[in-house]
């Protein structure tokens, strides 16, 4: 019998990003993969102007017909979620929807900044939805946001120390997404209280949407019974070469070509 897992983010329509992509990649490690869309959004916010459209009584309707025909999953991983009662909304129902792994991305933040539209109180909120998971991916941004610190250049040293803080503070296994190391970019994973990093290449380019085909690919390893340390690396190497694929179509700005990569998942089918 197959595993199920709800993904739970914003639907951007055009950008491939969030549902668009979390539905195919988890889907092609042989993982069943419900939906529940938080927001709905014309294209993804890092474009020049957008429409943007919260379901909160919609979600709060779908959690309540999905209690009434027992409907569970094996798992839970969130995205980018909209705002903060929406997250609220969430964080009341997480323990009805599984009594599996609860992976929670706090996506809300890069390269020092908020996405736009977001302030602390939703900072506020996800740090409460990070209380109820297993394990969090936050990148270097999104964990500074969330330990209240300055964001700045870290060793790898201070990434170590990163992690614990956020572990301590979680009572949670964690992924820090955004390690740097000699030119290199790497994930580091604290799992029953050892760290790891696994280093790759460190690309040019930086697109939009790959954080949420990471949280996809480590979401399904993970569930088909994969360590932490080996879903992070698979999930690292799948969005590398991504976007290598992507780097020469100058055209395409708004995302990664990962369709053309998804049969590499089909091996790691359990």
């Amino acid at each position: 019998m197959s595993k199920k897992i709800v993904t739970i983010q914003d639907l951007s329509c055009f950008g491939q990003c969030s549902l668009t992509v979390a539905l195919p990649v988890i889907s092609a490690l042989g993982v069943e993969a419900a939906v529940l869309p938080t927001s709905l959004l014309s294209n993804h916010t890092m474009f020049s102007a957008w429409t943007k459209c919260d379901l909160d009584a919609e979600v709060e309707s779908i959690f309540d017909m999905w209690q009434k025909q027992n409907i569970s999953y094996d798992g839970l991983v969130t995205g980018y979620i909209g705002n903060s009662n929406l997250v609220n909304i969430i964080i009341k129902n997480i323990k009805n929807l599984t009594s599996g792994l609860v992976i929670i991305d706090p996506a809300m933040a890069d390269n020092g900044k908020l996405y736009p539209g977001f302030d602390d109180d939703y900072v506020n909120s996800i740090s409460n939805l990070c209380m109820q998971a297993d394990i969090i991916l936050p990148n270097l941004s999104e964990a500074c946001l969330l330990l209240g610190k300055e964001y700045k250049a870290f060793t790898e040293k201070e990434c170590q120390q990163i992690v614990l803080e956020l572990a301590k503070k979680y009572s949670c296994n964690v992924v820090l997404k955004g390690v740097t190391k000699c030119k290199k970019l790497g994930v580091m994973v604290l799992e029953n209280g050892e760290i790891k990093t696994y280093y790759h290449k460190k690309m040019e380019r930086s697109y939009h949407g790959t954080g949420d085909i990471y949280a996809s690919v480590f979401a399904g390893m993970l569930i088909n019974g994969y360590d932490t340390l080996t879903s992070a690396s698979v999930a690292a190497d799948f969005v590398v070469k991504c976007i290598q694929d992507t780097m020469q179509d100058e055209s395409h700005f708004y995302g990664v070509h990962f369709e053309k990569n998804m049969h590499l998942l089909g091996k790691y089918i359990k």
